[in-house]
């Protein structure tokens, strides 16, 4: 009797732990399996992660041999601004609603995640586009209808905790095109090295890189007023690639460009409409690349302002600058010198104290330096611009501001700047007028007259009907004449270009119509000819 209970109660015990067991088993498989969730989404949106987008397009691309699958990169314009403004909770919240908004765009066997702060990449299931059902071009086409639909549901505002937040993004789509129609049959089917060239090509890795070139492409593109939306993505091409390996290797290349010595200056001259004389020039920045050759600078600087480099690239130039005034001192020539300024050495604080220490170094006068900045840069940061040009303007500096009339609060802001020159955008000028027509048979006759034009000063008649630019120029010229500021008018390549300014009684002209920029040497012969 004793034994049996005995045994009984072993039997109870037993089953006891056993169900225990079971229980502990099931609540730790439970757990796995809410971490392995846990770890395939993001915590604050709820979508798929970048680990799960990379796992599950790995699978679809074994899944669907023979269909295309496309990959979206999507990137938040202007996000870290939000949370820099309204913190970081409203930008959370904001994240949560462009993923809903996102989710909304979708088809239930896509994928949407977030792969980083403020991007997300959408895989698009080829589920919705059979071969028998439009095949490439049809799929194409919904990647296309999906882009421009996202991008216009993310432009309408978001309104988050009393904040109304207006939102735009960019787009990159990557194709991985099928292995080839009819991979079942053992006719059409790849070869070994067929198959590892296809499946390098239809790797999710690449997919990706592609979206993303793709992308930084469509961040690059220019946008239409109003009709933004349409115009913030675009589908990967190969070409981009190369382009892509171009400025990698470009941007190798400029960073060592200052080390290397490549960067040069060339000189174009500022002239005198009325007297014809060279008065001074402007310091143009050049990169004598190894293998491209003589580049200017829209070729190099907006990639220096993505590198930070434009701030050592400024101080090269202002340095290189006073030591030419220094060469041109020792042949007793004293032209003026413009410099341009860029947005970012505008925006330090330290730039006044390098100015002065290159004046002292070189023992060069004030006077003969001219620092040119741009309207848009002034106005852009209106109040560190006005401390910093106060603080030159005190060294006894003189300031130019350029490309005016290209900005939108030009007349707000002028009467403020410590300006002492207006230089006229060349896209005002570029509109004024064409070469000359000349009769071959009078074409003697007509350069003497030109010739006797530029030395008496006279101009031809204006016409009685002007265009809206004679009107805007004009009009400038007439703001500066009551500023007490001189004018240089800029991109002057005709002679009847000329004549007009000269007759709006335009000071300064500057332009290929006088000369092309050129070396320091050629630069102080064309001041000696002056002399002459």
């Amino acid at each position: 009797m004793g034994m049996t209970l005995m045994v009984g109660s072993c039997s109870v015990l037993l089953t006891f732990f056993w169900l225990r067991i079971c229980r502990l088993r099931s609540l730790i498989r439970r757990r796995d399996q809410r971490i392995k969730r846990l770890l395939a989404v993001d915590a604050l949106t709820s979508l798929s992660n970048r680990e799960t987008l990379f796992q599950t397009g790995k699978q679809l691309l074994l899944t669907f041999p023979d269909a295309d699958v496309a990959l979206l990169s999507i990137n938040i314009h202007q996000f870290r601004a939000v949370n820099e403004e309204f913190g970081h909770a409203v930008g959370d919240e904001l994240l949560q609603q462009i993923a809903r908004r996102l989710q909304t765009c979708i088809g239930p066997q896509d994928t949407l995640a977030r792969v980083g702060n403020d991007q997300f990449s959408l895989l698009l299931s080829p589920y919705y586009d059979a071969p028998n059902t439009g095949g490439a071009d049809a799929f194409g086409g919904r990647a296309k209808t999906l882009a421009s639909r996202i991008l216009s549901v993310l432009h309408q505002p978001f309104y988050v905790q009393s904040h109304t937040v207006w939102m735009e993004a960019s787009m990159g789509i990557a194709i991985a095109k099928r292995w080839m129609p009819n991979l079942a049959r053992e006719s059409t089917k790849p070869s070994m090295n067929e198959r590892s060239v296809l499946s390098e090509q239809r790797s999710f890795g690449r997919l990706l890189s592609q979206s993303r070139v793709a992308l930084s492409h469509a961040q690059k593109a220019p946008t239409h007023p109003g009709n933004a939306a349409s115009h913030r993505y675009a589908f990967f091409v190969p070409e981009m690639e190369a382009r892509r390996s171009h400025q990698a290797q470009m941007r190798r290349d400029l960073a060592q460009a200052i080390e290397r010595q490549e960067l040069r200056i060339r000189y174009q001259p500022i002239v005198s409409l009325k007297t014809q004389q060279t008065v001074g020039f402007e310091a143009l920045v050049r990169w004598q690349h190894p293998s491209l050759g003589l580049l200017g600078p829209d070729r190099f600087l907006p990639l220096a302002e993505e590198m930070g480099l434009i701030v050592e690239i400024d101080r090269w130039v202002l340095e290189a600058a006073c030591q030419q005034l220094v060469k041109w001192r020792a042949e007793q020539l004293y032209p003026s010198l413009s410099v341009n300024l860029s947005g970012v050495q505008l925006s330090r604080p330290d730039v006044a104290a390098f100015v002065r220490s290159l004046l002292s170094r070189y023992a060069v006068s004030p006077s003969q330096l001219n620092l040119e900045v741009t309207e848009s840069v002034m106005i852009a940061e209106p109040i560190q611009a006005i401390d910093t040009l106060r603080q030159l303007k005190e060294l006894g500096l003189r300031l130019s501001l350029d490309d005016f009339g290209t900005g939108y609060s030009s007349l707000e802001y002028l009467h403020q700047f410590p300006v002492d020159v207006l230089k006229i955008d060349k896209s005002f000028i570029s509109t004024m007028g064409s070469p000359s027509p000349i009769v071959a048979n009078n074409e003697s006759q007509t350069n003497d007259l030109q010739t006797n034009d530029l030395q008496t000063n006279q101009t031809p008649e204006p016409q009685q009907s002007q265009s809206p630019t004679q009107i805007i120029v004009r009009s400038i010229l007439s703001l500066a004449q009551g500023l007490g500021l001189e004018v240089v008018a800029e991109g002057i390549e005709y002679d009847n270009q000329c004549a007009q300014l000269r007759h709006m009684q335009c000071t300064y002209g500057q332009g290929n119509f006088f000369d092309a920029p050129m070396t320091g040497l050629a630069a102080g012969v064309r001041l000696k000819q002056n002399v002459a």
